[in-house]
């Protein structure tokens, strides 16, 4: 990715500066379908239980995306964005020592991971012909992530000495690095175009704690598919 990165910058400052922008600013919109990395998550969620019976992960793949670019050259803009990645859903089960079975004493916790960030990308754009155009995003993110976890332990292990029902809350703020590459098909309808894309986004959050003081780290890879409005 630092490869790309390095590449994609590099082709924007080596952009002829003689080719003019059609327009100044722009605003954007997409849905998309968005992966985050639920096995290590859920392995991460689960780590304090010595006796786990159960173990599960979903995905609500879901995204959307909203954003500004203004043409700072004539084929570079800077592109402010909001993203929200979906969510994830992360359960397990165990027993505080082998000799017990699920049914006589069972502890349980299940969460809920919450992805969403702020993006401040160099965008370059290379015309292949007049109504089709590459496009290369790479810049940082300021993702947040929320967590939403419920744990009950009716015999206090792996958590404590007594019987406990606990929900918490949980946030994380974290920089990490965002690229992104597709196609933008011109003029629509007049001054509308249509994108596809990938993006990457790097790690956000922290690692799971033994009490779960964390939100669970991961990246995301995000499929988008959006319109752009023309200024």
């Amino acid at each position: 990715m630092r490869l790309l990165a390095r590449g994609l910058a590099a082709a924007a400052v080596a952009l002829p500066s003689a080719a003019p922008a059609a327009d100044t600013f722009y605003a954007t919109a997409a849905g998309g379908y968005s992966w985050a990395q639920t096995s290590k998550l859920s392995s991460g969620h689960g780590q304090d239980f010595d006796f786990p019976t159960g173990q599960s992960e979903s995905e609500n793949h879901g995204a959307w995306r909203v954003g500004a670019g203004w043409f700072v050259l004539p084929r570079v803009a800077l592109e402010l964005a909001y993203a929200d990645y979906g969510r994830q859903s992360l359960s397990v089960q165990g027993v505080p020592s082998p000799a017990f079975v699920p049914e006589v004493l069972s502890e349980s916790r299940t969460s809920e991971r919450k992805v969403s960030a702020v993006t401040l990308d160099m965008v370059g754009h290379w015309p292949l012909q007049p109504r089709a155009t590459l496009i290369g995003r790479v810049g940082m993110a300021y993702g947040l992530v929320k967590l939403s976890s419920h744990v009950v332990a009716p015999g206090g292990f792996p958590f404590g000495s007594g019987p406990q029902d606990v929900s918490l809350d949980l946030r994380e703020r974290s920089w990490a690095f965002h690229v992104a590459g597709g196609a933008r098909w011109m003029d629509v309808f007049p001054t509308w175009d249509l994108e596809a894309s990938l993006e990457y986004l790097g790690p956000v959050g922290t690692k799971f704690g033994g009490d779960l003081a964390g939100t669970g780290r991961s990246s995301q890879t995000t499929l988008w598919l959006g319109v752009v409005k023309r200024f």
